[in-house]
């Protein structure tokens, strides 16, 4: 069994106790996603800037293990190249660890970490079609995100950077990954 195996059945584990415990809270989310720095595809020693995307995902959470929350998290974000038609995707599926660290009142706030596996893919389009292509590689994520009481459910909001831990290897460029969000969301 590969570490990718091995991480999807700790989600799918994750899932099936959070199902068995019947204490799950639901989310939908979506946001932008940035970078702070100039990084991206590394082809022929250079790194091209990516311009600001979309985030867009969905998690499951049980609150079953006390304080913690533990849950799966699927986020996919789009960013394009500065100056370029080309892409940077990725789909990525975490096992997340939520602890709060303030309560005021009307919700609170939290930190969170994750591991998991991310699916990167560099669209090409006009510019590169002969670099297109995906890779699946392991990774990780920490947040910070606050939630408000909003009828039966919550409003929330998180800044998420997520990172793999390899240079993603399409094709023929490696591709240093790692994306920044702001999400806001609905949480019942």
């Amino acid at each position: 069994m590969n570490i990718h195996t091995g991480i999807v059945a700790l989600a799918l584990a994750a899932m099936s106790q959070a199902v068995s415990a019947q204490t799950l809270s639901y989310e939908a989310y979506l946001g932008g996603a940035f970078d702070l720095t100039a990084d991206g595809l590394g082809y022929n020693g250079i790194d091209y800037p990516l311009d600001n995307g979309g985030a867009i995902g969905f998690g499951v959470y049980t609150d079953q293990f006390g304080e913690i929350e533990v849950g799966v998290d699927v986020m996919a974000t789009d960013r394009g190249y500065t100056e370029y038609g080309d892409h940077l995707q990725s789909l990525s599926l975490m096992v997340v660890g939520r602890y709060p660290i303030a309560d005021f009142g009307v919700g609170n706030a939290y930190a969170a970490a994750g591991l998991g596996v991310i699916n990167v893919r560099y669209d090409g389009k006009d510019a590169y079609p002969d670099a297109t292509g995906s890779a699946i590689t392991t990774g990780g994520q920490i947040g910070l995100g606050a939630r408000f009481q909003a009828g039966s459910g919550q409003i929330f909001t998180e800044l998420k950077y997520q990172t793999a831990f390899d240079m993603v290897d399409i094709v023929d460029p490696d591709i240093e990954y790692n994306s920044t969000s702001l999400i806001v969301g609905y949480r019942f």
